[in-house]
């Protein structure tokens, strides 16, 4: 009986050094520090310190993130002080719970926006407060303004603009690709221009007239004719080397 006791205390010592072995800090310069992880509210800006083959003490600032009984903390500047608070949901916009003052559970909430904005949620006023600062979203801002979401809803509300903004950033993503790949196509055209104004190719205007009407029709994001382009190519055909490089813009339409 008494080896089985100490087989189990055994057990339960490994398994307790291997739980406090998991927590860990890592450093603004990317360091991963390992050991007993402790967070001190020392002056405006708390502490953190780690415990293991060497004890470290740091300030806040010189944290990236600590990991803590499975749980992330980052540090948030918030009320004129810098603490570590446990990241529930992480994103553009994050919800972060913090100790309120005088209190040692993590209470309070804070929704922290990637830009460095913050509101700490309010129990009072909340629809007033919150809708205002997520107006970004307007359908999301609404919803919060008509009480169809509240505090208990917390959760939804962040993943709802979360949502809001991967889909503002993949229109505006798409956007940019267009305008980007326009751009490059109206870039192979002036530089096929250039290149056919220097040559000795025979109707050359007729094929300057007719790139600056294919320019047109990219540029406001037609399509170009079969009869423009089959008459462009007919033309380049003496030209072994401005016919690739129009082919190559053609594959590219």
């Amino acid at each position: 009986m008494l080896k089985i006791c100490s087989i189990v205390f055994v057990v339960f010592l490994i398994s307790l050094s291997a739980t406090a072995q998991e927590d860990y800090a890592v450093t603004q310069r990317g360091d991963t520090l390992r050991g007993r992880v402790n967070f001190q509210q020392v002056g405006k800006i708390e502490q953190v310190s780690v415990k293991g083959e060497t004890k470290h003490n740091l300030s806040s600032i010189q944290v990236r993130m600590a990991s803590l009984k499975g749980k992330i903390y980052k540090p948030v500047q918030f009320s004129a002080s810098v603490q570590m608070m446990e990241v529930m949901i992480d994103g553009y916009l994050s919800l972060m719970a913090f100790r309120p003052p005088n209190l040692m559970s993590y209470d309070g909430r804070l929704l922290l926006l990637r830009d460095g904005r913050a509101l700490e949620v309010p129990s009072l006023g909340f629809k007033k407060y919150v809708s205002k600062f997520l107006s970004d979203d307007p359908e999301l801002a609404e919803k919060i303004d008509h009480g169809d979401l509240d505090r208990k809803d917390l959760d939804k509300i962040v993943a709802d603009f979360n949502s809001f903004v991967g889909k503002k950033t993949q229109i505006l993503r798409e956007r940019t690709e267009v305008v980007e790949n326009q751009k490059s196509k109206l870039e192979m055209i002036d530089e096929l221009r250039v290149e056919i104004e220097k040559s000795d190719i025979d109707a050359k205007k007729d094929l300057l007239d007719m790139l600056v009407e294919m320019k047109d029709k990219i540029a406001n994001q037609k399509s170009v004719p079969a009869y423009l382009s089959n008459a462009l190519k007919e033309n380049l055909k003496a030209k072994p080397a401005l016919l690739e490089k129009f082919e190559k813009l053609l594959s590219s339409l």
